[in-house]
């Protein structure tokens, strides 16, 4: 993945994040994400078209319900585990609905997944995280891939 493409994800990302979700972010490297032991949830969508590929977001499971939260204005206590992963999904699949186009090109038709979710280990987020292409983020102090 180019440099160029990276950072213009990132920054749908973090926007979409602050839009949607009222959470907010920063860049930062993969060395200085800070280990967390606990599960993790991955959304991943797929995408085929002029480019065919994968976009994942990983957070640490216990973020899905802020995000469900705020994505609902409601408090995360009364958020349950299947509304917060849904959120995930969610925020995913509009993160992916800007991020495509860019990737296909202006003029190239393209076809979104549904949204899947997997929990990972902290070993395998751990693995996940130091792949190539992967962007690591601070939002709202949590570590997100």
């Amino acid at each position: 993945m180019s440099n160029d493409l990276k950072d213009s994800i990132g920054h749908i990302f973090l926007e979409t994040a602050e839009t949607l979700t009222f959470m907010f972010g920063d860049p930062i490297d993969e060395q200085d994400v800070p280990h967390r032991n606990a599960d993790w949830s991955m959304a991943t969508i797929r995408f085929t078209g002029a480019h065919d590929g994968q976009l994942s977001l990983i957070v640490p499971s216990d973020v899905c319900g802020e995000i469900a939260a705020n994505i609902l204005g409601t408090d995360e206590e009364d958020v349950t585990e299947g509304i917060g992963q849904d959120a995930l999904r969610e925020l995913l699949n509009v993160v992916s609905g800007h991020i495509v186009p860019d990737i296909q090109g202006e003029d190239n038709d393209f076809e979104l997944s549904i949204p899947t979710l997997e929990i990972l280990d902290g070993d395998t987020c751990t693995e996940m995280r130091t792949r190539p292409g992967t962007a690591c983020f601070s939002l709202e102090g949590n570590p997100v891939f």
